[in-house]
């Protein structure tokens, strides 16, 4: 697990300091072939990753965004959690990416909404991160299990991505696919 805090500049910041850019990315996985970046997202991604050096090690990236913004006046127990889980292709379990990546870019204000990923199998001890403003986590391990632990409060902003050496089977046919059209996804969310 890599933690690098401060990761952009104030300058490369300003464009993801746009509340309603996050709030209408979120709810889709998509799909960028390392073509030429046809938004701020894919830009990000092919930035950060040749920074990390873990751009020529795979053919593309699997990515989205999660928005979770818990609202108290109408708070559901289900808002703003997401139960252990892994970086899969989402049509099947035993297809795993080379890696994966979270990275809050968003000024966002909150009471909990901690990333923890598992240390055991029993994962009765886990590594715990605030979602600090400006933090990139890079999970260099496979099919490791984690989870995103409740906002209590506030609202949370997240780009995830995951680096493949094969095109998953998700996108064979499309680039992107809402949460709602994956029952699996639906499972993680129904199941916090």
């Amino acid at each position: 697990m890599i933690l690098i805090d401060y990761f952009l500049d104030e300058d490369a910041l300003k464009p993801l300091n746009d509340r309603q850019l996050w709030i209408d990315c979120h709810g889709a996985f998509r799909w960028f072939d390392k073509s030429e970046p046809k938004n701020v997202w894919e830009t990000f991604i092919e930035n950060a990753t040749k920074r990390l050096e873990i751009y020529d090690d795979v053919i593309g990236f699997e990515w989205w965004v999660v928005a979770c913004v818990i609202n108290p006046d109408t708070f559901d127990p289900k808002e703003g959690v997401y139960s252990w889980h892994q970086d899969v292709d989402e049509t099947t379990d035993d297809l795993l990416p080379e890696w994966s990546c979270t990275y809050y870019g968003y000024p966002h204000s909150l009471w909990g909404g901690f990333s923890e990923y598992q240390v055991e199998e029993s994962r009765s001890e886990v590594e715990r991160f605030a979602p600090f403003y400006n933090r990139l986590i890079f999970n260099e391990t496979p099919g490791r299990y984690h989870r995103v632990s409740r906002v209590w409060k506030g609202e949370r902003y997240a780009l995830a991505f995951a680096g493949w050496k094969e095109k998953p089977p998700l996108f064979k046919d499309n680039d992107m696919h809402r949460y709602e059209d994956i029952p699996k996804f639906k499972w993680i969310y129904d199941n916090a």
